[in-house]
């Protein structure tokens, strides 16, 4: 067209512009896939992470890219609600219920022998588009909204505000959602989440609490890693500070039975040299490179914690408990004498029920520094670890070999070697018990604690129903005949 011009090109027909012309050849356009898009995929499939797209594309793009990715199955069949199956033509969707429509192998309706594609009838995904989603969301049933929400894998040509109205339906049926985005148009979807990551230090930085310094989903597996620290570090240590005052608590009230209590640098020993190095270093573990399937508590007062809490408050307690009743039947053992005029620290019961409870202050901090699989191994922690050794030499050294500056200083009183001996078996007896119970009795008997109350969020109970239904076939004068 060698007349023609910018004027006439604007006017002109799309016949016309498409007639009379030589095929040359297809431009084709690739975005290729990062190559850590595939491995984070794998990654989060294998915890048991639950991966969705939403996207502005086409959905058949968002089907192909999810494939090559990994996020469905390549040779998993993908269905689009717009009732009709992409990879078969025979096999729909029933409009109400959104359930894969069986087709019999006999090819008739006296009753089927084997259902020619039953393994869909439990393990399918859905792609949806935006125009279907907010139909779905403005005229189907709460029942069938929710089953699309579950079975949703990819959910195409959304717009910004479907986008942040899909976070916020995931969350009203007990997902905890997090969301990724690089765009302006991720905006209030991020915003909306749980937890928003951008991928770009543009507008979508502003509105997500994450912002990756690489452009690839590598950072999500990264946030949950750390997320997951975070929360057991911050239980471990609530659970720390809590057994630190209960443990001090016991032993004041044992010495309250005879007007006496700990002396004042008895106290200024236990928190500052004990309780704040322990603070200090007990949550600089690193979190665990290895994401695992098992999900770790999120609420303080859930039975986990509070059995784990409950637990060595009673076991602290009895320890604390056997030794002054014990040591109150030792043969070389003198009733404290008195004085109301006085304090009355310089006794026996005072010296042992601090110097144990030196032990227990460590040995709690010991057993609430949780590695694997949140964390890594205490043993990681070298700060922690040194610290605590250094704590627990000191303290040994203070019950076996006290100076005389240390025993005035202390206000401790003298007692034999063998029951000193008898306070450090105590004390790894004490460690033994904690240990055993923090690891296998405590999470068994909270196990069954949850088992005989029955108790779940209905929320959550209602999701795990949708997601692990089994779909029965439908009765025979029902069936839907396929050749």
């Amino acid at each position: 067209m060698p007349t023609l011009n910018f004027i006439r090109a604007q006017r002109l027909k799309r016949e016309q512009a498409e007639s009379d012309l030589t095929f040359l050849g297809f431009i084709v356009f690739e975005n290729k896939l990062k190559p850590t898009t595939a491995p984070i995929i794998a990654t989060l499939g294998n915890a048991r992470i639950r991966q969705v797209m939403c996207t502005g594309d086409n959905v058949l793009t968002a089907i192909s890219v999810s494939r090559e990715c990994g996020l469905i199955n390549k040779a998993r069949e993908t269905s689009e609600i717009v009732w009709e199956n992409i990879d078969n033509e025979r096999m729909t969707l029933d409009p109400v219920t959104l359930k894969p429509v069986a087709v019999w192998s006999d090819g008739s309706s006296h009753g089927p022998e084997f259902p020619r594609y039953s393994h869909m009838m439990n393990d399918y995904v859905l792609a949806v588009t935006g125009d279907c989603f907010r139909w779905m969301v403005d005229y189907a049933s709460t029942s069938t909204l929710n089953r699309m929400l579950v079975k949703g894998q990819i959910f195409a040509r959304m717009s910004p505000d479907e986008k942040h109205e899909l976070v916020e339906h995931l969350q009203s049926i007990g997902y905890c959602v997090g969301f990724c985005g690089d765009g302006a148009n991720d905006c209030g979807a991020l915003k909306a989440a749980d937890v928003g990551i951008s991928l770009s230090e543009a507008e979508a930085s502003v509105a997500a609490p994450f912002t990756s310094r690489s452009n690839d989903i590598g950072c999500v597996v990264k946030v949950i890693q750390e997320g997951r620290a975070a929360l057991v570090t911050s239980f471990s240590c609530f659970k720390y500070m809590a057994l630190y005052s209960i443990i001090q608590f016991t032993t004041v009230s044992f010495l309250y039975a005879f007007a006496s209590n700990l002396g004042d640098f008895q106290f200024l020993y236990i928190d500052l040299v004990l309780i704040l190095p322990i603070a200090v270093f007990m949550g600089r573990t690193e979190a665990y490179p290895i994401l695992s399937p098992k999900r770790p508590t999120a609420n303080l007062v859930s039975k986990k914690v509070l059995t784990s809490l409950i637990g060595q408050i009673l076991i602290q307690s009895l320890f604390q408990g056997c030794l002054f009743v014990i040591v109150r039947h030792q043969p070389w053992y003198t009733p404290p004498n008195y004085d109301p005029a006085e304090k009355n620290i310089d006794c026996i019961e005072n010296t042992v029920l601090f110097l144990l409870s030196c032990f227990q202050y460590l040995l709690v901090a010991i057993v609430f520094s949780v590695g694997p699989p949140y964390r890594k191994p205490m043993s990681s922690n070298r700060p922690f670890v040194l610290i605590t050794v250094t704590l627990v030499l000191t303290s040994a050294v203070m019950v076996l070999f006290p100076t005389a500056w240390i025993t005035e200083l202390m206000q401790l009183v003298h007692i034999p070697f063998s029951f000193r001996v008898f306070i450090i078996v105590m004390a790894g007896l004490n460690l033994a018990l904690s240990l055993v119970c923090e690891r296998w009795v405590f999470p068994k008997f909270a196990k069954l604690m949850g088992e005989w109350w029955g108790s779940r969020k209905a929320k959550k109970e209602a999701r795990y129903q949708q997601e692990q239904q089994v779909f029965a076939p439908p009765p025979q004068h029902q069936q839907n005949v396929g050749g």
